[in-house]
């Protein structure tokens, strides 16, 4: 599928601001951190501020996906 969308569209821009690449670099990590501190034996406070910026990151990533998937449609309009 990847390598018939590669053929047919001529700028794959498009695209990638549609998925909304930026995010991904917020999300996953703080997903990551909120899944990690489950697993790990840590002190109450760092749980707390830990799971914290976690959230605060997929919040941020969140945010950052919506408002370049709403500048890039407005640009295909």
């Amino acid at each position: 599928m990847t390598l018939a969308l590669a053929l047919l569209l001529p700028d794959l821009g498009e695209i990638i601001g549609i998925i909304g690449g930026v995010s991904s670099f917020f999300i996953f990590p703080g997903l990551c951190l909120i899944c990690a501190i489950s697993v790990e034996p840590i002190g109450p406070r760092v749980k707390c501020c830990s799971e914290a910026w976690g959230v605060v990151s997929v919040l941020v990533g969140t945010f950052i996906f919506g408002q370049s998937t709403v500048a890039v449609v407005m640009e295909l309009l």
